[in-house]
Parts: structure tokens; sequence; C-alpha cells
């Protein structure tokens, strides 16, 4: 979580907003990851109109959680996979951290086309005590 926490100390997530769908949000919560971060605003992007949460703003759609964001040029999309898709074609710059292990799962983040996207920078980490498995962080910028 460490890159996700401070990306690269231009552009901290906790001073930016953060758009997730309603399935990564129980998954924080699984993991009891603190979801709320002081001085951020947590949307919630769901097609659920029932929906509500008592430490988010909840939005129906792309463009109602882009308002939501206010003057925030550089908001967080933070999963899932459904979630990624949604907001990849509207994206100008994808910072990526890739775990060099497969695991089983749901939800992925989906193919990068490098025909439109170009890897800018990469920066590898070896596991340690604190990270059992290498792991890069990537940005990519669209051409």
């Amino acid at each position: 979580m460490t890159g996700y926490q401070q990306f690269n100390g231009k552009h901290c997530i906790h001073k930016t907003n953060a758009i997730l769908g309603q399935h990564s949000r129980f998954f924080f919560q699984k993991l009891e990851r603190k979801l709320l971060v002081s001085g951020r605003k947590n949307i919630i992007l769901t097609r659920n109109k029932k929906y509500h949460a008592k430490d988010a703003f909840i939005a129906h759609s792309i463009h109602e959680a882009l308002k939501l964001t206010g003057d925030d040029p550089y908001p967080y999309i933070i999963g899932g996979g459904e979630i990624y898709s949604l907001f990849l074609p509207i994206a100008d710059k994808i910072e990526l951290t890739r775990i060099h292990k497969t695991f089983e799962g749901d939800a992925f983040f989906p193919e990068i086309d490098m025909t439109k996207w170009i890897l800018h920078s990469s920066e590898t980490n070896n596991s340690s005590t604190d990270q059992p498995y290498n792991y890069s962080f990537l940005t990519y910028t669209t051409y």
C-alpha cells in the first residue's frame, strides 16, 4: 500500500478525490482498511439507486462521479475492474502497481492498449518483510 498511499510525492492520494465501485468499498472494509482519509473525498460509483454510505458520496454515472470531484484535476480511480474499464477511455495517465505474482480473482485491471499508451516510468521493488512479493510502480501516459 505504500506506493498507493504516497504514489510519487507529486500527487498524494491523501489529498485527492478517490472514485471506487461499491464492491471495492466492501473489499476495503473486509481488509479493515480505513476508506475515509482526512482531506480526501471518497466517491462510490454504483448502479444501485438505494445504496447509501455515511463516509462517502454516491454517484450513479461517470459524469456524476467526476462532477463530485469538484476542481480536482487528478482524481484517483481505485477500482474495481469494471470501474477501471469505465474510466480508462477518458484517462490520460495510469499509475499502476504491478505485483509480480499470479493471483486468483474475479476482477482485474483491463489490458493496456500499447498503441494508445506509453510507459513513462517504471520503478521495480524487491520483496521485503513488509511486502512478500516483488512489485513495480508503472506510470503510463497517452501518446
